[in-house]
């Protein structure tokens, strides 16, 4: 009787741990999080970094205030500056 109750619960056990191991649910989700992780990562390095392209784009507006600002616009309508 203990030798069956014993064999049982081993069998038990090492179906329970196979199972376990060839368990695949969830490992999709994991690396979707791991790819959603490094495109963030890649986002914030490439546009927000002193050299990225917030920085240029900053710059880039300032240059053309700073045109604008030091030109007159004249009103193409009436012909008048």
């Amino acid at each position: 009787m203990l030798n069956q109750l014993t064999t049982k619960a081993y069998i038990n056990v090492t179906e329970s741990l196979h199972d376990f191991k060839n368990n695949t649910k969830g490992v999709t989700a994991i690396e979707y999080g791991l790819i959603a992780i490094a495109v963030a990562a890649m986002i914030v390095v490439v546009f927000y970094s002193d050299t990225g392209f917030i920085q240029k784009l900053k710059g880039k507006f300032g240059d053309l205030t700073s045109l604008i600002s030091g030109t007159t616009v004249s009103n193409t309508a009436t012909g008048t500056p």
